[in-house]
């Protein structure tokens, strides 16, 4: 039974913990007067306690719950007690709505010291696990998986519409939730269920274009490819401008609902951003002069572009710094952040910091974090939001971010409509709508999910509001710079250099290679020469599936014994699944290609430290994958379909990320909308250091001269209208 009690948190030591998702608290507990008595117990005149969370703490009195650490004082016989937080139970905490009572009513049960409630507060995870359990079956991840998205919710989450979680949990099928809805008495003509499935058949007709509408054929042959046997085209028309439509009619085309009101709340944010008054941040000149200062005796002085940024963000309520590598985004970044830093008299560590550092993906934030060495959280932790889900509780979450007055957002060109709307939507429930920069560049993919928001937004400040843009173009060079740089700049302007260019680059080589050679070159060329010191050796390749050896799959079953040897003896036990299989061993680099948390999603890329086969039934085997900052998953063998091993990823998985030495094949021509200018981009600045280029010259030069096509998206119609009005 834990220790649970009734008190105040004040902090007293504030450290971010590596990954910058959560933090570790120190400090003291101010008691409830009737639980004071507590101290006697313990025999001390004061409760400290640490607690590691990712939320604010609470600013009142809260429920606390945790476990009593004994730790002796040095060169004494005193014994000093603190209690480890484990939950902390505020006004708005869930667990008060799943034991039906009010947060005043909790407080009074656990100051009475009332045994029944004290033994049910200490287990709501107990409970909503065997609600799950006793609904799902004893042998299925589908229960922790609900637990890790919804926490306390879950049950209620589940029970309230079981079909819409067909897009929330890897391999959970309508069949799946057909059953469970049988058993909650739902019927199956339902109309969630067919709004889901409804769903479902739209984000598989959206996958191979990744736009956000369709236009009047695409909507058409919608009709007569999933619904033409079971409802007239008339009664499909009308479904499609019913209230309640999961297809939504514009004048520009047919919206799933999930995009259309995604694409609503950011076009709302984007345009309100015009309207604005901004505020005047006193003592502001003063402060960029000592920053200018600052870094010319650092001895590197900004350009006149970064000094611009500098002085104009968060001057406007929108504002967008973009540049290739090496233009200073992240120096211009970190100037800013010291300018709001002095202005407003706040540290990054301090609770209720007004500014706010995100990025999409973990691996962006922690990088971001790393180069300005100011913490640094996914959106999706921020926001509270669920990949495919959205946010949970809007007005909970803008009132928890209420003291954020600016968010700065870096590597934001990764930005997909849906993540960028349910952000909006938190700003929009706010009782302001904070000044928001985005950072990134504009060459790089577009977001593995659908639409272009980095795009859209700087071509409407382009043509509304070119003062709202920086752009970085001056490199700065110095005497070890890369030039992998260089050739960036060759790539951005449709242009790949020469077979000789390459000769004289110390950085840069450039190797012909045929297919039937990539193999052999792969091995004794490039990775038995570069044993020891393989882990900062990424291989990329655009291809993931086909029977040639440039895909990810023969590339990896090809180097998995050179990157990982400590493993590969007869006796120590490999899991083969999948077609092309894919063999797993202890010690593999893994990635991860399923949304499991809100931590681990896909693209995360971690390793494999332990597996279980305790018999030939494979539905026992488990495998358990570390991802870095304390975030372990078990895997069970259904689940080893959503891992690939990660020596060779594709370049599109590589976004994001950065990597000493990189070596990348391109040996076969393909699709244009495929293999073009930003994909090879986004693969050659991948390396910081080295760069390897292995295949056919002229597939390169291909790629450079074939421009990206765009997205459609109703974000950039809808501000193209605002702009001609």
């Amino acid at each position: 039974m834990p220790v649970i009690l009734v008190g105040r948190l004040d902090a007293e030591d504030i450290r971010v913990n590596k990954g910058g998702e959560s933090r570790w608290i120190r400090g003291v507990i101010h008691l409830h007067p009737s639980c004071r008595s507590y101290l006697s117990e313990i025999g001390q005149r004061k409760l400290p306690f640490t607690f590691v969370t990712g939320k604010s703490l609470p600013k009142g009195y809260a429920i606390l719950m945790g476990e009593i650490s004994v730790y002796p004082i040095p060169n004494t016989d005193i014994l000093w007690k603190t209690l480890e937080l484990q939950k902390v139970v505020g006004e708005d905490s869930h667990i008060l709505e799943t034991l039906g009572m009010s947060f005043s009513e909790a407080i009074e049960r656990v100051v009475d010291r009332d045994p029944d409630f004290l033994k049910a507060l200490g287990s709501v995870e107990l409970l909503v696990r065997k609600q799950l359990t006793d609904l799902l079956g004893k042998k299925n991840k589908f229960t922790d998986i609900l637990i890790n998205l919804f926490g306390d919710q879950a049950y209620e989450e589940l029970t309230a519409d079981p079909w819409r979680m067909i897009h929330l949990i890897p391999y959970y099928t309508i069949n799946h939730a057909d059953k469970i809805a049988q058993k909650l008495g739902m019927s199956l003509d339902d109309p969630k269920r067919f709004r889901a499935y409804f769903r479902y058949l739209l984000d598989q007709s959206f996958a191979s274009h990744r736009n956000t509408y369709m236009i009047e054929n695409e909507f058409l042959a919608f009709y007569w490819n999933n619904f033409s046997e079971t409802m007239s085209l008339q009664k499909y028309r009308e479904m499609a401008s019913s209230e309640d439509a999961p297809i939504i009619r514009s004048d520009l085309g047919y919206h799933p609902d999930h995009f259309y009101w995604a694409e609503k709340a950011s076009y709302q944010v984007v345009t309100h951003s015009r309207e604005v008054r901004i505020p005047t941040l006193p003592a502001e000149q003063e402060v960029i002069y000592d920053l200018l200062e600052e870094q010319a005796e650092k001895g590197k002085p900004l350009t006149p572009e970064q000094e611009g940024a500098l002085r104009k963000a968060f001057h406007f309520p929108l504002y967008i710094i973009t540049g290739g590598p090496g233009t200073g985004k992240t120096t211009s970044l970190s100037c800013i952040m010291e300018k709001l830093i002095s202005l407003t008299g706040i540290g990054p560590q301090e609770e209720h910091a007004p500014y706010l550092l995100a990025a999409p993906t973990g691996k962006a934030a922690y990088r971001m974090w790393e180069q300005t060495h100011i913490p640094a959280r996914t959106l999706h932790s921020v926001f509270g939001i669920i990949p495919g889900y959205g946010c949970l509780n809007v007005r909970k979450t803008a009132r928890r971010l209420s003291h954020i007055r600016y968010l700065i957002i870096d590597e934001a060109s990764m930005l997909d409509s849906q993540l960028f709307g349910d952000i909006c939507q938190v700003m929009l429930a706010m009782d302001h709508i904070p000044f928001l920069l985005l950072v990134g560049d504009k060459d790089q993919l577009p977001p593995v999910q659908h639409g272009q928001v980095f795009l859209d937004l700087l071509s409407y400040l382009d043509r509304e509001a070119p003062e709202q843009v920086t752009r970085l173009t001056v490199v700065k060079r110095q005497e070890k710079d890369s030039s992998i740089i260089e050739l960036a700049d060759y790539i951005r302007q449709g242009k790949f250099p020469s077979l000789e260019w390459f000769r004289s680059k110390p950085d840069l080589f450039f190797v012909p290679t045929r297919m039937e050679h990539l193999s052999e070159y792969l091995v004794n060329g490039v990775l038995k020469p570069k044993a020891d010191n393989l882990e900062n050796l990424q291989i990329l390749t655009p291809y993931r599936n086909g029977e040639t050896p440039d895909t990810i799959h023969a590339i990896n079953a090809l180097v998995e014994s050179i990157y990982n040897p400590d493993h590969q003896a007869e006796w120590y036990p490999t899991v083969t699944v999948g077609q092309p299989p894919r063999t797993f061993r202890v010690g593999d680099k893994v990635i991860n290609h399923t949304n499991l948390t809100d931590k681990i999603i896909n693209g995360s890329i971690g390793t494999v430290v332990s597996m279980y086969t305790p018999s030939n039934d494979l539905f026992s085997w488990r495998m358990k994958v570390d991802f870095g900052n304390d975030n372990v998953y078990d895997y069970d063998y259904e689940e080893f379909r959503s891992l690939e091993l990660a020596y060779a990823i594709t370049i599109h998985a590589s976004q994001g990320s950065e990597y000493e030495n990189v070596a990348m094949c391109v040996l076969r021509s393909g699709n244009p909308g495929f293999l073009n200018r930003n994909l090879l981009y986004v693969g050659v600045t991948r390396a910081s250091k080295q760069l390897l280029l292995l295949g056919n010259w002229n597939v390169f030069a291909q790629m450079a001269a074939t421009p990206m096509k765009p997205r459609r998206t109703a974000l950039a119609g809808w501000l193209k209208e605002k702009t001609t009005e």
